[in-house]
């Protein structure tokens, strides 16, 4: 029975069919020959690569799997495969980056640096940052590493490509931090360097005052000493005494304020005329609150003394601000030496000896 003759459309279709079964034959055969050693079959959504070999193919699938970015280059360029990491940064489909120039991929200004590395690289790997133009107007900071690398009788570049980008955002947050502490210091170190002006100025503006009230202290006791009562020489005394006080305040605050930039100066000093001194200060505190203050065993101590009385008046002053209202305030101050190791002694056997003091009020506790 003969065969129905071929119609014009169906003589299309068996032309187109006969076309896709060539294209499929030729893979195969290249296949079979070792011409082609792997398959990639690509879609919107998914790529997939198809391998003879199989240790080849776990090589493959790994460069598929790694967060960065893989190429294969010729000697002139072209790339012959990429992985889905790199097409991701380029921003462009599998099939549209196979078969075009690599360094397309690279900013213009740094293009002609990029294929001198990549010639030198031929002798000993080379890596350096450059940045991908992904887009017209975007770039993606990168860390790249070019080896050079056999493929039969040929030599290609391998290259592989670390987005950096989230390195360079720490480092820049990082300068913006340091930038910030620079910019703090600075103002602090104004800061001081006014502080201490201030208190050299106001120090000399209180000292003159001061010492016109001790010269005038000074002829009173001289011319007036005869005409005044025993009360009136002892509130001479008491003002004499509170000007002195002051003085040495006076001298004092200078050199706190210089405490940050001279040597801090130890002094061997009574705990006992410390704690005292501190008591006539607030005298009038004490009396109104029916205090009173036991020195008890006081001995010496290398201290700076400025700071020290400082301690004693915020000490003696909370006891005084906290004190209870059913009883009169009382304060016990002793002190004794003790051995201590420490990590400043110079041996580990050997014990430094420590000026320990005891505090104690009966105020209202916390």
């Amino acid at each position: 029975m003969p065969l129905p003759k071929a119609t014009g459309k169906s003589k299309k279709v068996n032309k187109l069919l006969l076309e896709k079964f060539r294209d499929a034959i030729i893979p195969v055969n290249d296949i079979q020959t070792g011409e082609i050693d792997a398959i990639l079959v690509a879609d919107k959504n998914t790529t997939n690569i198809f391998t003879e070999n199989a240790a080849d193919k776990i090589y493959r699938v790994l460069i598929e799997k790694m967060h960065e970015g893989a190429v294969t280059v010729s000697t002139d360029g072209i790339i012959l495969y990429c992985n889905a990491a790199f097409a991701a940064m380029v921003k462009q489909p599998l099939q549209k980056i196979a078969g075009s120039r690599f360094n397309r991929f690279i900013g213009v200004a740094s293009r002609q640096h990029f294929d001198d590395l990549c010639m030198n690289s031929g002798q000993h790997p080379a890596g350096e940052q450059f940045f991908l133009q992904t887009t017209k107007t975007c770039r993606l900071p990168v860390l790249i590493s070019i080896n050079a690398i056999p493929a039969g009788t040929a030599m290609v570049k391998s290259i592989i490509l670390t987005d950096i980008s989230l390195q360079i955002q720490q480092q820049e947050a990082l300068q913006q931090k340091t930038d910030l502490l620079e910019q703090n210091n600075r103002r602090l170190d104004n800061a001081n360097k006014n502080l201490i002006s201030f208190s050299h100025v106001s120090s000399h503006d209180l000292q003159e005052p001061l010492r016109k009230i001790q010269n005038f202290i000074s002829r009173l006791v001289l011319d007036e000493a005869g005409h005044l009562s025993e009360n009136g020489r002892r509130y001479l005394d008491g003002i004499a005494s509170t000007a002195m006080r002051m003085k040495l305040l006076i001298e004092d605050l200078l050199d706190y304020a210089q405490a940050g930039h001279i040597e801090r100066k130890f002094e061997k000093t009574s705990l006992a005329s410390m704690v005292n001194e501190v008591e006539k200060d607030l005298t009038e505190k004490l009396i109104a609150k029916m205090g009173s203050i036991d020195t008890g065993h006081l001995g010496s101590a290398n201290i700076i003394p400025f700071q020290f009385r400082q301690l004693l008046l915020n000490l003696i002053g909370n006891s005084l601000k906290f004190s209870s209202t059913d009883r009169k305030l009382h304060i016990k101050i002793s002190s004794r030496n003790i051995k201590m190791r420490s990590e400043f002694t110079p041996a580990p056997k050997l014990k430094s000896i420590y000026c320990h003091i005891i505090y104690i009020d009966n105020g209202i506790g916390f």
